[in-house]
């Protein structure tokens, strides 16, 4: 049994909420107006979103610091462009993995013609020193693994498992903390409780505990940096 870690839970049904036409967002951290003094970013981690496109919908993203960008739909496909003149497509079973320099402008985009689409979008500041890179596109499948951990590409992991399953997983950075998302089903965390769409912060641990309380429930897990120094002078 693991020692009990210090963490904060961040609760699905006290996320933010920004609806329009032809799209929905729920922000687990504070941003574009929505503000709740429980709710300041967790490390490097400043955004986590959840955003619904309406069929043939499009946002646009405007990055105000170095960034490093994890895109993950869950329903359907996206599509993406940047001011740079790249360009991609990312489905469900995929990750994205993209670099932003300060000024950076994306357009996300819903492809087709009568379905919806659900993503979520992780926003990391960037350390001061890290170097810049390609887009990074990570396929995974999580009924091939079931029961285990899929990597997402720099330092985040996704997996879907079978109720009372267990896993164990180990930070090596001694910086760092560990953020746990649930996308699908019921876990015990760390011995909390979190249901779907709700988030752990967890610090000062280097391993953790995870318990599937349901069939096909899904956890994502990131390492975040909390102790670096960012690249502040792109901001």
């Amino acid at each position: 049994m693991l020692p009990q870690s210090q963490g904060k839970i961040f609760l699905a049904d006290e996320r933010g909420l920004q609806e329009q036409a032809g799209h929905r967002r729920y922000y687990t951290f504070n941003a574009d107006g929505f503000y709740n003094e429980h709710k300041t970013p967790f490390g490097a981690l400043y955004a986590l979103h959840e955003d619904t496109l309406d069929a043939e919908q499009s946002i646009t993203l405007h990055v105000n610091a170095a960034t490093d960008i994890l895109l993950l739909p869950t329903v359907g496909a996206i599509t993406w462009k940047d001011n740079t003149g790249q360009s991609g497509t990312v489905a469900a079973g995929q990750s994205l993995y993209y670099t932003a320099h300060h000024g950076a402008v994306l357009v996300i985009s819903n492809p087709y013609e009568n379905a919806l689409v659900n993503f979520l979008q992780w926003w990391f500041k960037r350390r001061a020193a890290a170097e810049y890179s390609a887009p990074q596109l990570t396929d995974f499948d999580l009924n091939l693994h079931k029961d285990q951990l899929c990597t997402l590409g720099r330092q985040a992991w996704i997996g879907k498992f079978n109720g009372r399953a267990e896993a164990v997983h180990t930070l090596d950075a001694p910086d760092h903390g560990l953020f746990v998302f649930v996308l699908e089903g019921a876990f015990e965390v760390q011995y909390r409780l979190l249901n779907a769409r709700d988030g752990l912060a967890l610090w000062d641990v280097r391993e953790v505990e995870i318990e599937a309380l349901s069939n096909d429930a899904i956890v994502i897990i990131a390492a975040v940096p909390l102790q670096a120094q960012y690249d502040e002078r792109q901001v």
